[in-house]
Order: structure tokens, then C-alpha cells, then sequence
């Protein structure tokens, strides 16, 4: 069963270890932050959450100096929302995701889960 982002054809061990690789500092900061963009005539609002190297979370206005390249006609509002996050308990928690093999979605109105493995 091909199901969107459901990591069913997917070799789980080495994106796990590509996880692991890319990962590479032992700690991170998590910074929460909103952003508001329009959509149409309508105002659009998200919260998003960014990490950063422990030793090298920049403050605010430098993070979203940096998001707004890619991110154009967006505001960002700081929540004041810093939280600490370890590599290890990051990897744990990606690899209970991908492992998992569990997608929710409804149709018609009713709960139907699907068991990608």
C-alpha cells in the first residue's frame, strides 16, 4: 500500500541511520515561534518549531532574519517558548514514528486506520 509520507517502501534501519548522521551535535535548543502570512484575502497563522545547535542558538531577530530567506511576506512572533532536547531522545522519538507504521485519516466522517507494514 503506497500511502503519502506513510514510509512504507522506505529501508527503516538506514533512515534511521542517515537520522543518526545528520544529527551531530548532542544537544539542541528548540525554539517556538509563530508565524503569520495572507493567504488569499485571509490571514494564515501557524506555530512552527526550529532547532539549533546547543552552542549555537542565535537569538531571535538572527533566526528569523534567517527564516524570512526562505519564507517571504511572513511574520514571525517569538513565543518565548526555548526548550532543550538531546540527540538521543530526538533519534528515540523519530524512530518510534517511522517504526510505529501507523497512519490516521478519515473517511466519511469516521476514523480509519491504516497499518502501512
Amino acid at each position: 500500500m503506497d500511502v503519502q509520507a506513510c514510509f512504507d517502501t522506505i529501508e527503516q534501519t538506514k533512515l534511521i541511520g542517515i537520522l543518526r548522521d545528520i544529527l551531530s551535535e548532542d544537544q539542541y535548543v528548540i525554539q517556538r515561534f509563530g508565524q503569520v502570512n495572507c493567504v488569499g484575502s485571509r490571514l494564515r497563522r501557524k506555530f512552527a518549531k526550529k532547532a539549533w545547535p546547543d552552542d549555537d542558538s542565535p537569538d531571535f531577530l538572527t533566526a528569523a532574519a534567517q527564516l524570512s530567506e526562505a519564507l517571504r511576506h511572513t511574520i514571525f512572533v517569538d513565543q518565548v517558548v526555548y526548550s532543550s532536547s538531546r540527540k538521543e531522545d530526538m533519534i528515540d522519538l523519530l524512530e518510534e514514528h517511522i517504526t510505529e507504521n501507523l497512519v490516521k485519516a478519515r473517511k466519511s466522517g469516521r476514523p480509519l486506520i491504516v497499518d502501512c507494514s
